[in-house]
């Protein structure tokens, strides 16, 4: 915000000191009104900082600062939802069964042609966080899907994945798809090392992507994919991880072909 100003014709409003203690964690803002008085200027009596100087400012540096992120035109059916409201980024979206490559780490065993079927999956970004679940089946989620495991190897109990290597670079997209595709092209194309879920699937994972490589076939997801415990449904993870506890807008985002633009 300072950076956009410097030519600007800017004029003194109040004076701010910051006090904090040595632990560090406790501060208190007093501010001084400035006066020009005669060609003067002069500093007011200390006072505690007003709220409303917080918010002004804050509201301010909001709109100095906010990255405008949109749908880049023809909204391709994989995508979900999408909102960039200040101070959260959320763009939801699936993908239905299909070849992928996974970059499986030396250390696991796992040997063979990489590119195996993978379970159509389920993919939600917080701001810089990637959530990865599974579904059952390649049919457009709804409120009430439920979600599985995604077996994966990278990804906590949760469906928060360990970005760790993935490159995904440190600049938002300029529109969701691409926002999508960033995350998604990142978590794929990075090593796939650790077991953070020892429920990701019914068979030992090593033994069956092993298996799933040798005959090429597709991922049996009646038989190895594991529901959620902790988000079984696309609204309960919605209500629960993006804080709607009502279903409002999302819902009916998911369960109708509209995509809400905020």
């Amino acid at each position: 915000m300072n950076d956009t100003n410097v030519n600007r014709q800017l004029h003194p409003k109040v004076v701010i000191t910051v006090y904090r203690d040595q632990s560090k964690n406790n501060f208190y803002l007093e501010s001084r009104e400035v006066k020009n008085v005669g060609g003067k200027v002069l500093l007011g009596a200390a006072v505690p900082m007003a709220d409303d100087i917080f918010r002004n400012m804050a509201v301010s540096y909001a709109k100095n600062n906010s990255f405008e992120m949109d749908f880049g035109g023809y909204i391709s059916a994989h995508m979900l939802y999408g909102t960039n409201k200040l101070g959260k980024t959320m763009v939801c979206w699936y993908r239905p069964s299909m070849k992928r490559t996974l970059n499986f780490s030396a250390s696991l065993g796992i040997k063979g042609n990489s590119v195996v079927y993978v379970p159509a999956t389920f993919y939600v970004i917080i701001n810089t966080k990637l959530y990865v679940y599974a579904l059952m089946n390649d049919e457009r989620p709804e409120w009430k899907t439920k979600l599985y495991n995604a077996p994966f190897f990278n990804i906590y109990k949760d469906g928060n994945v360990c970005l760790g290597s993935a490159q995904v670079g440190k600049y938002k997209a300029k529109t969701f798809e691409k926002e999508a595709e960033r995350f998604e092209t990142g978590f794929y194309m990075a090593e796939q090392n650790n077991v953070h879920n020892d429920r990701m699937c019914k068979s030992n994972p090593k033994t069956l992507w092993n298996r799933l490589i040798k005959e090429g076939s597709v991922f049996p997801s009646k038989n190895e994919l594991q529901q959620h415990s902790k988000y079984k449904t696309v609204g309960e993870l919605i209500e629960n991880l993006i804080g709607n506890k009502n279903g409002s807008n999302y819902e009916e985002d998911f369960e109708d072909d509209d995509i809400e633009i905020e």
